[in-house]
């Protein structure tokens, strides 16, 4: 219900507000495959999905940054060894709850808000662009319109120096996968991305057929299409 979106709307405004943005980066890379994920995915398989989207691994093991920076939004289905507290890497990482889930697959749709225009984007910006900005806002927008749209809120952030929001583009979560999935089979005697493997093979279809062309841009087709003929030479 209402009271459920808005608390996991404040839970994400916090996120906002605490994480850096190549934080809030990884949190959005985690959210999509656990959301669109064929099924379950394990620690090691979403660390093997990180090391693909900043090419080095983490000094940080994923289930501390879970426990101590996402737990909000993700937990893990498993305890730290009671000795080592090394959470063991096969243990599985979900969602809190299925409401979470709900909210980002119908509340975050790309181009329906500003939020979802606006994962992982990041900028810098001075006080004077945004009082030339503001000025001509305010001269063709009423005071309820422009408090509608939260320009306040999004110059804030922008003088802050980041505008990455945590959430998911849903209409190219599977386009995503399916390009990660690819460069995984493609290099698959990478030891890093070695965890992903046996996914990439088994689910890389199942996302192509998933995956809309019509929102897949020309340049993404462009990208896909030497490693599709990769695969199947």
């Amino acid at each position: 219900g209402g009271n459920r979106s808005d608390t996991i709307v404040r839970k994400m405004d916090l996120l906002n507000e605490t994480l850096s943005d190549d934080d809030i980066s990884d949190l959005n890379t985690l959210l999509t495959w656990v959301v669109f994920a064929k099924r379950t995915l394990s620690l090691q398989e979403l660390e093997a999905v990180l090391f693909l989207q900043t090419r080095e691994s983490s000094l940080r093991p994923l289930a501390e940054k879970i426990t101590n920076q996402y737990s909000s939004l993700l937990r893990i289905l498993g305890e730290p060894h009671p000795v080592t507290k090394v959470t063991p890497p096969t243990s599985q990482v979900v969602l809190v709850s299925d409401s979470i889930e709900e909210f980002l697959r119908t509340e975050l749709k790309s181009g329906d808000s500003e939020d979802a225009q606006n994962l992982n984007l990041t900028g810098d910006i001075n006080e004077v662009e945004v009082r030339v900005v503001r000025r001509v806002l305010e001269s063709v927008c009423d005071p309820k319109l422009f408090s509608k749209f939260g320009f306040d809120d999004f110059f804030q952030r922008k003088l802050k120096g980041k505008t990455a929001r945590v959430g998911v583009d849903i209409e190219t979560a599977d386009l995503r996968i399916v390009a990660d999935c690819l460069e995984i089979i493609c290099s698959s005697k990478s030891p890093d991305s070695a965890p992903l493997l046996d996914y990439a093979v088994a689910c890389f279809a199942g996302h192509l057929m998933d995956a809309d062309p019509s929102l897949i841009q020309p340049q993404h087709k462009r990208a896909l299409g030497p490693r599709l003929v990769q695969l199947f030479a």
